[in-house]
């Protein structure tokens, strides 16, 4: 555990001891879920494409259904 002690001109604004974090959260390396989840987007950006396309098409073809209806 790291406690830090915050202080503002040598005057203590919390006292020592009041904030505490594991070392795990310090040291830890550059987040790999981000990356994982950049790889799955880049991966699967012509279905993402795709479904956003298909969804768009059908909300258009219902929205002229309902005005020419």
């Amino acid at each position: 555990m790291t406690t830090f002690d915050l202080t503002v001109d040598g005057s203590t604004v919390v006292s020592p001891g009041t904030i505490t974090t594991p070392d795990s959260a310090i040291e830890r390396p550059a987040r790999p879920a981000r990356r994982a989840r950049r790889r799955w987007f880049r991966a699967h950006s012509l279905w993402l494409q795709a479904a956003v396309f298909t969804v768009a098409l059908g909300a258009g073809l219902f929205t002229g259904y309902l005005i020419n209806r």
